[in-house]
């Protein structure tokens, strides 16, 4: 947890993180879940190759509410976002919503 993303990255060429992105990659898995350190979660991803239209990767985040559960956009892993990134993360969130809670569009979403 207290090393570089980069550091990690160039040293640790077989970590839990890479390996499940990787399968994630190949097909092999469906998603990747990290608990450890956001910054390397967030570099893997970058570098192992994102969706097509994709700029930026938002760490998102179920959180609970008064009246259930919200996703957490971009939950402190990006800090200089282009407007086009917000729109991008506001999209695969409504994607994410309606696949965890199985809901046909989360409450006051433009998408």
């Amino acid at each position: 947890m207290d090393e570089s993303p980069v550091a990690v990255l160039r040293k640790k060429k077989d970590s839990s993180i890479r390996k499940a992105v990787e399968l994630v990659k190949t097909g092999n898995a469906d998603a990747a879940v990290s608990a450890g350190h956001s910054g390397v979660a967030m570099a893997t991803g970058c570098i192992s190759g994102k969706s097509p239209g994709v700029d930026r990767l938002p760490l998102q985040a179920i959180m609970p509410s008064l009246t259930g559960h919200f996703v957490l956009l971009d939950a402190g892993a990006n800090v200089d976002c282009k407007p086009e990134n917000l729109l991008e993360f506001a999209y695969m969130g409504n994607a994410y919503y309606k696949a965890i809670f199985k809901r046909s569009s989360p409450k006051g979403s433009p998408c």
